[in-house]
């Protein structure tokens, strides 16, 4: 099999120290035109001075707790907490908001969301998909779907649930083809949609 038709699958490994900075950058890429992100931090300015500070701080967290995947070129990333009881996007923005004084005038609009989606969070312990992000070139490419699949075999080994809050309405395909299911519609007072899904462990 050459280079191009290799599975993206055979690539994927745990993120180390090393890539947290490409990794950060790849993040920052992948979720700037994200919806609910910038509805947090809808100021391009902001933007560009916090996602990187923001996404370091999760990776540098989640290589410390092994809960994040990178392919070995470098053009996605997933992160996830595991258990996650209660945690979400926005609870992430508020403690890294708080640790580095960025954007304490957005801290209104991360609490909103925070708020308006706990009462869909399992109360169980699940694992919580933060983050799936591709480089914008490399999207299409079967990548987020093998780093997603890694992810899951890892939840099923555990018998954990995973939870996610999708951003946009056309990726729910996308998880629904995973075996994640549609919790609810969920609309920020301010107009913003999400979509609040679960996935159970397969059957042993």
């Amino acid at each position: 099999m050459s280079v191009t038709e290799r599975n993206p699958r055979d690539t994927i490994r745990p993120i180390r120290i090393e890539d947290v900075e490409h990794a950060t950058r790849v993040l920052a890429h992948a979720f700037e035109a994200d919806p609910v992100l910038r509805f947090i931090i809808p100021d391009d300015a902001d933007w560009q001075r916090v996602s990187l500070p923001w996404f370091r701080s999760v990776l540098r967290s989640a290589v410390r707790r092994e809960s994040a995947l990178i392919d070995d070129r470098g053009q996605g990333v997933i992160v996830w907490e595991t258990p996650a009881a209660g945690a979400g996007l926005a609870r992430q923005l508020l403690s890294t908001i708080r640790m580095t004084g960025l954007l304490r005038h957005n801290l209104g609009r991360a609490r909103l969301l925070s708020d308006t989606l706990r009462s869909y969070r399992p109360r169980r312990a699940h694992w919580y998909l933060a983050y799936i992000g591709i480089e914008p070139g490399k999207q299409r490419s079967g990548l987020g779907q093998a780093l997603l699949d890694s992810l899951l075999e890892r939840a099923d080994i555990a018998r954990m649930p995973v939870y996610l809050e999708c951003s946009a309405r056309g990726n729910l395909g996308f998880y629904n083809q995973a075996r994640f299911h549609l919790v609810d519609e969920v609309t920020i007072p301010t107009g913003v949609n999400t979509w609040p899904m679960l996935r159970e462990p397969n059957p042993a």
